[in-house]
């Protein structure tokens, strides 16, 4: 779409630059959906996966909005030359159900580029940790009933 297209020349512009001007420091962060307490009260009171009221393709990503403050300021204080692209989010826990399970139920074309049950997270943030020291402090954990 005409939105990830324009985020994408943003980062190729930022990309491009960096190379020009080797001690330039950037990163982008492409934020998933920002939620407050208020949308994890409403998310957390989901019960069934039945029904097709849930997009799995866009709704799964979350991260709070204190958590992508945080990331911010941590981004700003590193003094890294270069250019850095990043994914900051946390998948939704669906409680009783493995990483597996929604991987088979849900994305069962989706490629993989390690075996299932070595798949910890749908959203692997490992890099952005590594780099940064930043995790993540609270994710939407939905307690299902079926």
């Amino acid at each position: 779409n005409t939105y990830g297209q324009s985020k994408e020349f943003g980062e190729r512009m930022l990309e491009h630059l960096v190379r020009a001007h080797p001690g330039l420091t950037a990163t982008a962060l492409r934020y998933p959906m920002l939620l407050t307490e208020r949308f994890f009260a409403r998310f957390e009171t989901i019960r069934s996966l039945k029904g097709n009221w849930f997009n799995f393709a866009e709704c799964l990503a979350h991260l709070t909005v204190e958590d992508a403050a945080e990331l911010i300021a941590i981004v700003t204080a590193v003094d890294r030359p270069g250019f850095k692209a990043y994914f900051p989010a946390l998948a939704m826990e669906f409680q009783g159900r493995t990483t597996a399970d929604m991987i088979r139920e849900f994305y069962p074309e989706t490629r993989l580029e390690r075996p299932l049950e070595a798949i910890e997270e749908l959203i692997d943030i490992s890099e952005i940790t590594r780099d940064t020291g930043w995790k993540p402090t609270r994710r939407i954990r939905v307690p299902l009933e079926d």
